[in-house]
């Protein structure tokens, strides 16, 4: 049974604990009267989210509607989650979760930001679909029906990646898609706009770098593994994935891999920069923190199962 005592002194926000329905089962509802803090929020393949205050304790959250939730990203002070059958939902504190009132796009989707004064989400089959409320949301027309797996926007322009080195540029509102030149066929999983640069990361160790989201350039990684994801701090790059891999680097063209003590066995499916560590989610529960990419604190969580997107929640 969970440790309710505990879990409320480290979550000291506030957070009120439903009842559990057995001495074996998880929380069927999400507390209803959390307090404002920071927190990070994790998103599970089972629908749960998982919620701490500092990386080592650890809430189980079960929405109202539960999914299997992709990608996790933060805009206009809410968590907003995508996932499958086009599910997307929003919480301003982590615990709270609206509930999917409509579902006009049923394929899954794989990530969402906010851009233009709207909310842009990517999935199969070149779904794009914008919506200014999160609740009405808008079919965009685009040049592929190629598998999205990822967006992000960053000097006027909204960036998608996907299978077969898709890239994808919005420059206007959001409403008009052009298929950019790709260097590579390769599946580019993840595009992140940081650190004044575009960062596009996919299978066998693929690596693409843009200023402007149109001109991209390829880059040896020195790994043949799949990297799922790509973040910036403490001035460097890295990028991860496949069986532990992670790779780092300084200027985002000369890449090379990092010999970690993180289980080799192990997928990482998204990292984030937040409180001066990189921080990383992956297959089995896999969550762990480093300030250089090498030496990592592998964090106990309450699951076992896949964990595949993490957002640090800083409260205005």
């Amino acid at each position: 049974m969970l440790n309710l005592a505990s879990l409320r002194v480290k979550l000291s926000a506030g957070i009120i604990l439903a009842l559990l329905l057995s001495s074996c089962s998880w929380m069927s509802k999400a507390p209803t009267t959390p307090a404002a803090t920071n927190k990070y929020v994790v998103a599970e393949d089972n629908g749960f989210f998982q919620i701490s205050t500092d990386g080592d304790s650890w809430v189980a959250i079960k929405p109202a509607e539960s999914e299997i939730w992709n990608s996790l990203s933060l805009s206009n002070n809410k968590i907003i989650a995508v996932g499958m059958s086009g599910a997307i939902s929003d919480s301003s504190d982590g615990v709270n979760w609206n509930p999917v009132l409509i579902k006009d796009h049923r394929v899954w989707l794989y990530d969402i930001t906010y851009a233009k004064a709207q909310y842009i989400a990517v999935g199969m089959g070149g779904m794009v679909v914008g919506s200014p409320t999160l609740k009405n949301w808008q079919r965009k027309t685009v040049p592929t029906r190629a598998w999205l797996s990822s967006v992000s926007y960053g000097k006027q322009t909204l960036v998608a990646s996907g299978a077969g080195g898709v890239i994808l540029a919005s420059r206007d509102d959001g409403n008009t898609w052009v298929a950019e030149s790709s260097p590579t066929e390769e599946w580019l999983s993840s595009v992140r706009f940081i650190n004044q640069r575009f960062i596009a990361v996919g299978s066998s160790g693929t690596v693409l770098s843009s200023m402007d989201g149109h001109s991209w350039e390829s880059h040896v990684s020195a790994t043949k593994k799949w990297l799922y994801t790509v973040s910036y701090g403490n001035d460097k790059y890295l990028a991860a994935g496949a069986n532990a891999s992670v790779v780092s680097s300084r200027d985002g063209v000369n890449w090379h891999v990092l010999r970690t003590n993180l289980p080799p066995q192990e997928t990482i499916r998204s990292m984030i920069f937040a409180n001066q560590k990189f921080w990383i989610v992956g297959s089995h529960g896999l969550i762990a923190n480093s300030s250089d990419g090498v030496d990592w604190r592998i964090n106990q969580i309450n699951t076992s199962h896949g964990l595949n997107s993490i957002v640090y929640f800083d409260t205005p």
